[in-house]
């Protein structure tokens, strides 16, 4: 006897949800992904505070996260690509831990299950340094976190979930799908509100995840009742990134404990009216400004470096890891400050005067009695900056009279 037609969609509706309560069970197994994610970032920033050099008061130094692997679009460019996965790793803030920590777990736990435990991992770490790139290309604030593998793993299961139309159960892709696109818009809505946000390598991390798990095949262990295990290319793409973001931490380890030493910057010489003087070339050119409150601050501005060039100065430029360089009129970079003119470049005597002020060291030499060369560091890296200036002071040529107003009477030295 033929089953009836409501009998027939009985039997149909049945099969189903059983479809989908076999497919849900699988996208609910607990993996080990998720838990090794959480342990691996809350490993590294405990490390990064117990290691981290620390002021006088015991906080940590302001300039330790570029120290230990922070994206620095500066060092980036010079050499320093490592740093697009370390900074994966680091996080701020306790809050910003915890916050990517929870999208890690839960996310990573779906793909996962989706895609498979190799190539969530390469998802992940991928997306991360995507983000890295397009927060180097698009933002100039140095920044740190794993929020860009955490919307990697976003895009990647929010694809697979759009895309999928025939494997996903319709109840449960509906869900998945919808919970995917609210995570998503609270994100970037919380993106916009806030001004510490790394929206570039949101978007980043975004679009790379999107591409991977397009490229990923159509056969995915989700839809195997067994998991199947990786292939030996996912499998080999997971082990280098992971012996990268190891090689990565060995190093910010090092840099953390102050143990290391500074490229030597390449010097090329910038003419100022009466000298050419040698000047770190890759350091990022400014223009000087001075605050309301006094001091002076270094915004960037190639313009403004050539024109202050042709006035004589100040210029100034600055590196990734926080010194800022000054050049030119003696009397704007030293007031109130009394040299005698036997103590200048010109004289012969490469002097600096140093000046401590909390954890800022400032260290000043007077080329002639026209021209002056300021540098303002970190006191923590002060020191690491002496066989830059001593080559800079060795380099100095004069080619005129000296510029700018005279400053008779002594010097204070170091």
């Amino acid at each position: 006897m033929e089953p009836t037609r409501a009998e027939q969609d009985d039997l149909s509706g049945m099969r189903e949800r059983l479809r989908a309560q076999a497919f849900a069970a699988r996208l609910r197994r607990h993996g080990l992904l998720p838990i090794a994610l959480v342990i691996a970032n809350v490993a590294a920033y405990v490390a990064y505070l117990a290691l981290a050099p620390r002021t006088a008061g015991g906080d940590v130094v302001p300039g330790a996260l570029i120290l230990a692997g922070a994206k620095e679009n500066l060092l980036v460019r010079s050499g320093e690509a490592p740093r697009l996965l370390a900074s994966v790793w680091l996080h701020a803030d306790a809050t910003h831990l915890a916050v990517n920590c929870t999208g890690a777990y839960v996310l990573s736990g779906l793909a996962e299950n989706v895609f498979g435990r190799a190539r969530a991992l390469v998802i992940y770490l991928v997306s991360g340094v995507a983000g890295a790139a397009a927060s180097a290309a698009l933002s100039a604030e140095p920044s740190v976190g794993a929020s860009g593998a955490v919307f990697g793993l976003l895009g990647a299961v929010t694809t697979f979930a759009a895309v999928r139309v025939r494997d996903v159960p319709r109840p449960l892709r509906r869900v998945l799908l919808a919970t995917m696109l609210v995570w998503l818009a609270v994100s970037v809505a919380y993106g916009v509100w806030s001004d510490t946000v790394d929206s570039a390598a949101h978007v980043g991390g975004l679009v790379a995840g999107v591409v991977l798990a397009l490229a990923a095949g159509r056969r995915l262990p989700i839809l195997d009742a067994a998991p199947r295990p990786a292939s030996r290319g996912v499998a080999a793409a997971a082990a280098i990134l992971l012996g990268a973001s190891v090689a990565a931490g060995v190093v910010s380890i090092r840099t953390l404990r102050l143990d290391f030493e500074l490229p030597a910057p390449r010097l090329a010489a910038v003419a100022l009216p009466g000298v050419d003087l040698p000047w770190p070339s890759a350091w990022e050119p400014g223009a000087v400004a001075s605050p309301s409150g006094g001091g002076l601050e270094c915004p960037p501005g190639r313009a403004s470096f050539e024109a202050g060039l042709a006035t004589g100065g100040p210029v100034c430029a600055r590196d990734g890891y926080g010194a800022v360089l000054f050049a030119g009129n003696a009397g704007a970079l030293l007031p109130g400050m009394i040299f005698d003119a036997s103590m200048t470049v010109e004289a012969g005597l490469a002097h600096t005067t140093d000046r401590r002020v909390g954890d800022v060291v400032r260290r000043s030499a007077m080329l002639d009695r026209g021209h002056a060369i300021v540098l303002i560091a970190p006191a923590w890296l002060a020191p690491k900056y002496d066989a830059m200036l001593d080559a800079m002071l060795r380099g100095v040529r004069f080619v005129g009279p000296p510029a700018g107003p005279v400053t008779p009477a002594r010097s204070h030295g170091r």
